[in-house]
């Protein structure tokens, strides 16, 4: 397994960075903040343009005029001009990492060529300590085909998931994991029971459960001991 957990107990993960009313989610300055705090690793959500460039964004599309435009259809000039709001390029974000052991989770979203994220991390010197998610299994299995050395998880939220039989959800969980080559799974946090955490790490797989939403939520996932912990209460938990 090619990933390289920074902390012998549950890493936590500041989800969007750490985010608050002066820092919204996936912004330049919440991602800075985390790394001010000390975290083990920060979640960014990440999209392709049409020409292959990454920006920092959880939905694949800007409004614009009424209508939703996915970022697969504009060019990094368009999205300046169409967004109401500045669209953060992934750039500058991975240069931060880059004279850091910070680990890096990017959840991409869908939106254009998987390969992509994982040749910018590589580009950056991140490899080590970059893990790459998607709730697309041919995603992660065409990731790990490309770039074999980077983490890859597989994210699995329970709305989402196949309506597997209840006896077997460990094991499917474990077994969707293992056929598509991720490294972990990443999963909504009600997935994350004691079974699952154990047939997962039978095979090898890394469990992250997300979303801490609160300070009550945070504690209880880190009781669990899975590998990492998607928080979005890093500022309250974390000692500066």
């Amino acid at each position: 397994m090619p990933l390289r957990l920074p902390t012998p107990g549950p890493a936590v993960f500041a989800h969007r960075g750490a985010h608050g009313p002066e820092r919204p989610e996936n912004s330049l300055s919440a991602i800075e903040r985390a790394l001010e705090l000390g975290v083990a690793g920060v979640e960014i959500d990440v999209c392709s343009l049409r020409d292959g460039t990454l920006v920092v964004a959880h939905d694949g599309w800007v409004a614009c005029a009424g209508r939703r435009v996915p970022f697969s259809e504009l060019l990094p000039e368009e999205v300046d001009r169409v967004s109401r709001f500045p669209i953060l390029r992934a750039e500058p974000v991975l240069e931060l990492f880059e004279s850091r052991d910070t680990m890096l989770c990017l959840d991409w979203k869908g939106v254009g060529d998987i390969a992509l994220v994982g040749k910018l991390a590589r580009r950056h010197g991140l490899t080590s300590q970059t893990i790459v998610s998607s709730e697309r299994p041919a995603a992660v299995a065409a990731l790990k085909v490309q770039h074999p050395r980077l983490g890859a998880g597989l994210s699995l939220d329970v709305l989402t998931r196949p309506p597997w039989e209840t006896d077997g959800v460990a094991g499917a969980i474990a077994g969707a994991a293992e056929a598509c080559g991720a490294d972990a799974v990443m999963l909504q946090h009600r997935l994350g029971d004691d079974a699952v955490l154990a047939a997962a790490r039978a095979r090898g797989v890394a469990v992250f459960l997300w979303t801490a939403e609160d300070l009550e939520t945070h504690a209880s996932l880190l009781e669990r001991s899975p590998d990492g912990v998607m928080s979005d209460v890093v500022e309250a938990c974390h000692p500066s």
